[in-house]
């Protein structure tokens, strides 16, 4: 099959007077984007390099975009729904892809509107508040202590010690804060003391679980959250425990909880779901992430994938496919013309 490979790459965002210090930290290196046509060749295809949504129109508008398969990682850059643009747009050209559909990518960006869905579900969430302004604060009652965090964003992005507050001064510079400084509202969750988990999962109605691991902060200094610095830094900052290592009957309840969220959003072909356990030990849905980062080297997933014996190659393989198999039970089931 011709690949095509649609991704928003660092290196051609171009930085805004107001933009966050983290306005970039979702977008993908060429070390990524290299790997991934590596990965996608090893498993026998052609590839062709598309970019973002805007290069993505561009080929359409000249008839110029000859691909049997999009492979999609495309992050987007503007608004709550940034996620599902790429979608959204080889929906409407008919071209198969791998990964969620437009309706899930923002779905999952939105994570008060997700949590919704988990809790219509049954897919134990943390207890939050949504934010959109400090005024809104003061009607609250609350119990302490609370994590805020910007409503949609991703990669920590946002999320720093602060995010951890224990008094109402506090809540409320830390909703300014993301008001101001990510221009969205505010997502206000009960804090989760206990362990944190990662899941990945592959498939579809079937879906199964990749593996878990358990995410360690090792750094006193990040106060056992995991930060966008302690991403970034997670060499130094993190350490990560391989799934077999876990206590079997909670990596059980923790892989259920996952798998049920993935069902809950109807992810497409693979995600990650984050998961915390709250005082008494039982796993909350903190999000799921159905455009989770790929890089070899670096992500959650790669990593999970290794402790499981996959490789790099391997795990891009897994999803494509998923991504193939459903595109082709999707063209038997439509009618004839």
């Amino acid at each position: 099959m011709k690949v095509g490979l649609t991704y928003d790459l660092k290196d051609e965002y171009v930085p805004q007077p107001d933009d966050p210090p983290d306005a970039a930290t979702e977008l993908d290196t060429e070390e990524t984007i290299s790997a991934l046509e590596g990965a996608i060749r090893a498993n026998g295809h052609k590839t062709v390099r598309i970019g973002n949504a805007r290069h993505l129109l561009a080929l359409a508008m000249d008839d110029d975009l000859e691909v049997d398969l999009v492979f999609n990682i495309s992050e987007g850059l503007e608004g709550r729904s940034r996620e599902a643009q790429v979608p959204a747009i080889l929906d409407l050209l008919g071209i198969p892809y791998t990964g969620s559909d437009a309706l899930t990518m923002a779905l999952s960006l939105d994570k008060g509107m997700s949590k919704k869905v988990f809790r219509s579900e049954r897919v134990p969430p943390p207890d939050w508040f949504v934010a959109p302004s400090v005024a809104e604060v003061d009607q609250w009652e609350v119990e302490f202590p609370l994590f805020v965090k910007p409503i949609h964003e991703g990669t920590a992005k946002g999320v720093t010690t602060q995010s951890l507050v224990r008094d109402m001064r506090s809540l409320r510079r830390q909703v300014s804060r993301i008001l101001r400084t990510y221009r969205q509202p505010a997502l206000v969750e009960e804090y989760l003391p206990g362990r944190e988990f990662t899941t990945g999962i592959i498939g579809n109605g079937s879906a199964t679980v990749l593996g878990t691991m358990e995410v360690i902060i090792s750094d006193p200094t990040e106060d056992h959250i995991y930060t966008g610095t302690s991403k970034a830094e997670f060499e130094e900052k993190v350490l990560y425990k391989p799934g077999r290592e876990i206590e079997t009957a909670l990596r059980r309840k923790v892989e259920a909880v996952a798998v049920a969220a993935h069902r809950a959003l109807d992810c497409r072909d693979f995600s990650r779901v984050d998961i915390r356990c709250d005082s008494q030990g039982r796993p909350c849905c903190m999000e799921v992430n159905p455009l989770a980062g790929l890089n070899p080297r670096t992500s959650d997933l790669a990593f999970i994938a290794r402790f499981e014996g996959i490789t790099y190659e391997e795990l891009i393989g897994k999803i494509l496919t998923e991504a193939i198999g459903r595109s082709r039970r999707l063209v038997r089931r439509m009618p004839a013309t």
